[in-house]
């Protein structure tokens, strides 16, 4: 299935697993982010409490242009900002996560918040 040109993922509040707010998946307590919809065109702010990204939650979002990251992110999980080939700022608004991966937006640039930790090296 090509799912390109989906805009938003809307989820029936009575879904046991998950939840959508702005037409974006997440795990049914929002602490978690599934799916971005691909045909979304602009920036991002990923909503407080977020503590992690999934695996491909970003994947081939062409139209994805820049995203805030809450400080409430622990870590990514496997290369969820792959082929985001119009990502160009990544803004984490605290220390590093844990785990991050930006592998596959090859042309973001990371901005972070003098005086946080956990900055270096690549991501």
């Amino acid at each position: 299935m090509n799912c390109s040109s989906l805009k938003a993922i809307m989820v029936d509040t009575a879904n046991p697993a998950y939840s959508s707010l702005d037409g974006v998946l997440f795990i049914k307590d929002q602490t978690g982010l599934k799916q971005y919809p691909p045909a979304k065109v602009g920036g991002y702010t990923i909503p407080d409490g977020v503590e992690h990204i999934y695996d491909a939650a970003f994947g081939l979002c062409t139209n994805l242009t820049c995203i805030i990251i809450p400080d409430s992110l622990i870590q990514t999980v496997g290369t969820p900002f792959f082929g985001c080939s119009s990502l160009s700022g990544v803004y984490f608004k605290g220390d590093a996560p844990a785990m991050v991966s930006l592998y596959g937006a090859d042309n973001a640039t990371v901005y972070y918040i003098p005086g946080t930790t956990g900055w270096g090296g690549d991501l």
